[in-house]
C-alpha cells in the first residue's frame, strides 16, 4: 500500500475544516479522481508486462483505492502479500519440501515423481509498481489539487 501525506497534515485538515464546503468538496472529488486514476496507471503501465509480468491476473487484479472516511485521503495498494515482495524487494528462506517433478531441462520426464527440495534462499530484486507510479503522476496529481482549491474558492 502506498500513501502520500501532507506534512503537519492535522494542521491543514484543522484549517480545511474552516473553509467553505464548496472547497472540501472540490478537494474530495480530486482526490478520488486522482486516486482511481493513479490505480488505472499502476494496472496499465506497470503490471501488464513493463514492470512485472502479468501471468493470473491476480496482482493487477488486487489493486484497489480506500478513501479515507474524511474524503481527504486516499490509498491506492494492494492485499496481496508477494505485491509488497515485489514492491520493496528482499530475500527468504524457503524451508525443505517435497514437489512434483515432471520436466527436467526443460523436457517432459516419463515417470513424474516427487522429490526434495533443499532449504534455500530466495533473493527478489526491488520491482517497484507502486511508489514508481506515484513519483511519475506526482505534478499531475499536484496540479489537479490546486486546481481543486482553485475552483472551490472561486465558488
Amino acid at each position: 500500500m502506498i500513501q502520500a501525506w501532507i506534512v503537519g497534515q492535522e494542521e491543514v485538515i484543522a484549517r480545511l475544516e474552516r473553509v467553505p464546503p464548496q472547497v472540501t468538496g472540490a478537494l474530495r472529488r480530486a482526490i478520488s479522481i486522482q486516486a482511481f486514476d493513479l490505480m488505472g496507471y499502476v494496472k496499465a503501465n506497470k503490471l501488464s508486462g513493463q514492470v512485472l509480468r502479468n501471468r493470473s491476473d491476480h496482482l493487477r487484479g488486487s489493486i484497489n483505492v480506500e478513501l479515507g472516511g474524511d474524503g481527504l485521503s486516499a490509498r491506492v495498494g494492494t492485499g496481496v502479500v508477494y505485491g509488497r515482495v515485489h514492491e520493496y524487494g528482499g530475500a527468504f528462506t524457503i524451508r525443505e519440501h517435497m514437489r512434483m517433478m515432471t520436466q527436467a531441462f526443460g523436457r517432459a520426464v516419463k515417470e513424474p515423481r516427487k522429490i526434495s527440495v533443499r532449504e534455500h534462499i530466495a533473493r527478489y530484486p526491488e520491482r517497484s509498481f507502486l511508489r514508481s507510479s506515484l513519483r511519475e503522476n506526482e505534478a499531475r496529481i499536484r496540479a489537479a489539487i490546486e486546481a481543486a482549491v482553485s475552483e472551490g474558492v472561486k465558488g
